[in-house]
């Protein structure tokens, strides 16, 4: 008998213990660990290209890396180079250090060493260069709130805020605008 109440003994003490190692535990930073977050798909060195109702390419972009932040639904872009063609088929190239392309929306977000230009050679090329620039692809709009330098031939305007209207070709620059222009014709 004196065994078995010592076996009672040990499993009562044995309980207690775990109960005093689990309830110490939940004050330890070690049990309140959160998964890592997860991200959704990622790619390496990629190409993606949405063409048009006549199955021409509309759109092709490259990026060293697309990765999607699964917690705030955007997929990020890094070193970005986007082709395409408006509605009057001009074909357009912007180039960018990153991306940001926000869930269920139709503008991308471009930052660091942003260029955008016209790659038609029989028109004029008009050059637009920013820290950031935002393109809205359903009404092909070009805008931003920085500083931002606009190159046509040897036209030259800077100024702070910018809205390009990249169907209609319509520059609007919204504050501190300086311009440089040349003549065209000496004889005028």
């Amino acid at each position: 008998m004196q065994w078995q109440s010592q076996l009672a003994t040990i499993v009562i003490a044995i309980a207690l213990a775990g109960y005093l190692l689990v309830s110490n535990h939940k004050n330890d930073s070690l049990s309140e660990l959160q998964p890592p977050p997860q991200s959704g798909y990622y790619l390496n060195q990629a190409t993606l290209i949405e063409t048009g109702a006549d199955g021409r390419t509309r759109i092709k972009l490259q990026a060293d890396r697309v990765l999607q932040d699964i917690e705030n639904n955007i997929t990020n872009l890094e070193q970005v180079a986007v082709n395409f063609r408006s509605e009057d088929d001009t074909p357009w190239l912007l180039t960018a250090d990153h991306g940001q392309l926000p869930a269920q929306s139709t503008t991308v977000q471009f930052e660091g060493n942003v260029l955008i230009r016209s790659e038609d050679h029989t028109l004029q090329r008009p050059l637009i260069s920013a820290s950031t620039l935002n393109i809205d692809t359903e009404r092909s709009i070009a805008s931003t709130v920085g500083p931002v330098n606009f190159v046509m031939d040897q036209q030259r305007v800077s100024g702070v805020g910018l809205e390009y209207d990249i169907k209609r070709q319509k520059l609007r620059l919204r504050s501190q605008v300086y311009g440089k222009f040349l003549k065209l014709n000496a004889h005028e």
